[in-house]
């Protein structure tokens, strides 16, 4: 019976010893391929990086101006960096069979590129990438992060992530085929994408000018007229349940300067004067924007129509700035919910303020 036992035994141990012995499974976090100088940052001291490094937890990565490296990720999918960005790697277990395989990676500035697919083994694989005070929890998909000055974005092509705010540590579900602005203290701000923008974002390790219009209008003075964006800003719809499909304006744009109704019928109380502003719909059809604009004067909110320009298309948005406080912006976009029915505003704060 011991030798039966035995016998059938001999095969699993030979199994488990090949498993363990096999290099590509205890590297799970290894360098497939990297254009231009890439520097590894370790206690001991700082290296150029090469091509089938293997990484371990408390490593730093930072790539040059030019530069872009792949990453494999255990077999089951690959990390990308783009150029002018810092990667942490806080944790990554020793081997794909490790007992925890947890792993924690951070983006202090670029660009991240993440696409998984989760081995299909009985323990699971958590995966969480920090974006400032944001947290994202992967499940299989694909998923990009930006992080730049003022600008923190988590994208989802497939899968599902799920970001917790390390201010009020609720997790909040993000859905694929969407941008979402990442800004502690408020949930996060969904723009749609058009399917073809996936592949820019993947050929030019870059998800592109996103707040391009919201970055100019910020850099603007209160109260003047906003530049209008470069043209070749890729576009995007705005957030939230209220975008509709919307007629397009024929022509050249209009001049970027807010289109402000004189005389409406009530006199609307503007804002205390601060860096937070409530976006409340954009629309293709100047006429459309002034319409929502004046309904929303009208009823005693101090709205304006900015133009725009996104993809090289004329877009007008109406919206309410100078808010002191993204409190302040919400409970005025509840109001107007709840005084006029007008769903899906959304709050963002001006950079540079």
């Amino acid at each position: 019976m011991k030798r039966t036992i035995a016998r059938r035994a001999r095969p699993l141990l030979l199994l488990m010893l090949s498993l363990c012995a096999a290099p590509g499974l205890a590297q799970v976090l290894s360098v497939e391929s990297m254009q231009g100088k890439v520097t590894l940052e370790r206690p001991e001291g700082s290296r150029s990086l090469a091509r089938g490094d293997v990484l371990r937890s408390g490593d730093r990565l930072r790539t040059g101006k030019q530069a872009n490296l792949r990453l494999n990720f255990a077999r089951y999918g690959f990390v990308d960096l783009g150029a002018d960005s810092e990667l942490r790697i806080e944790r990554i277990p020793h081997a794909s069979f490790a007992t925890d395989l947890r792993s924690v990676l951070r983006v202090d500035q670029g660009y991240m590129r993440v696409v998984w697919k989760h081995p299909q083994i009985s323990t699971s694989w958590p995966i969480f990438v920090y974006v400032d005070k944001q947290r994202a929890s992967l499940t299989s998909g694909e998923y990009f992060f930006e992080h730049r000055s003022g600008r923190q974005i988590g994208c989802v092509a497939a899968g599902q992530m799920a970001v917790t705010d390390g201010q009020d540590g609720v997790a909040r579900s993000l859905h694929p085929q969407a941008c979402y602005r990442l800004y502690v203290g408020l949930p996060p701000q969904r723009i749609l994408r058009e399917s073809g923008d996936w592949v820019a974002i993947r050929g030019q390790f870059d998800i592109g000018e996103l707040p391009e219009a919201d970055r100019q209008l910020a850099a603007a003075p209160r109260n003047t007229p906003a530049p209008s964006p470069r043209p070749q800003a890729p576009a995007f719809d705005e957030p939230g349940p209220a975008a509709q499909p919307r007629p397009a304006t024929a022509g050249r744009a209009t001049p970027a300067r807010p289109v402000i109704n004189q005389t409406p019928s009530t006199n609307p109380v503007a804002p205390e004067g601060g860096p937070w502003a409530l976006s409340v719909a954009s629309f293709q059809d100047s006429n459309a924007a002034e319409s929502q604009s004046r309904r929303l004067r009208d009823g005693g909110f101090a709205a304006q129509v900015v133009p725009v320009t996104v993809k090289g298309k004329p877009w007008y948005r109406v919206m309410i700035p100078g808010f002191g406080s993204a409190g302040a912006a919400r409970q005025q976009a509840a109001r107007i919910e709840a005084e006029l029915g007008m769903k899906g505003a959304w709050v963002f704060r001006f950079e540079g303020n």
